[in-house]
């Protein structure tokens, strides 16, 4: 098996970014439209729909010249992004060799295992699902965390029992086999795992 995979990138260079550097003696939030306009008796309007409304003379604190720039620059941008897409592409490139589905499921396991610690080591947040309770009170974000953290151990040592190609060895001793034990240890074992397909659509960061 091989597996290219680079990192995430966009090559969507803003309008805005462009003029804040190139019209630096101007404001930021002239350019981003950021200002709002009162246009009644406590109603605002942001700048953002002034630039929707195309040019509403109601909205005069934005300068018309600006207005005119991004309307030119969103283009270009547009094609600067496509070439660079082209240049410089996603790289998602994978090749299963004959072997790999022989045992696939140990294959997987070993994909899977180490990017569940680093997502457990390196997530900035919990899935919605733990975040409020079957009764939809919210749950408190201390507490919501702890539970998630305790569903990725548990997929995390499932996962690590069957990378672990000794790990049968265990209940056979003496000669003998604890046929019980293996079978409450195979149940734990589907348990993680059902988690990780209960919760697969949460695994990301």
């Amino acid at each position: 098996m091989k597996i290219y995979m680079n990192k995430y990138r966009s090559h969507w260079l803003s309008p805005y970014t462009i003029l804040t550097k190139v019209l630096f003696w101007e404001d930021e939030d002239e350019i981003y439209g950021l200002k709002r306009k009162q246009v009644g008796d406590g109603v605002y309007m942001s700048g953002i729909d002034w630039l929707k409304s195309n040019g509403d003379d109601r909205y005069e604190d934005t300068k018309p010249y600006i207005v005119f720039l991004l309307k030119v620059l969103e283009p270009i941008s547009n094609v600067l992004m496509k070439i660079l897409d082209k240049v410089h592409p996603k790289i998602d490139y994978v090749k299963i060799d004959p072997w790999d589905t022989w045992s696939m499921d140990h294959t997987l396991a070993q994909i899977i295992l180490p990017m569940l610690k680093q997502l457990k080591a390196t997530k900035h947040g919990v899935p919605a699902d733990f975040v409020r309770g079957k009764d939809g009170k919210e749950i408190p974000f201390k507490r919501a965390e702890r539970m998630w953290d305790n569903t990725l151990d548990r997929m995390i040592w499932s996962f690590e029992q069957i990378v672990d190609e000794e790990n049968d060895e265990q209940f056979h001793t003496g000669g003998k086999y604890n046929a019980k034990a293996h079978i409450k240890h195979q149940a734990k074992i589907q348990e993680g795992l059902d988690l990780f397909g209960k919760h697969f659509r949460s695994l990301w960061d």
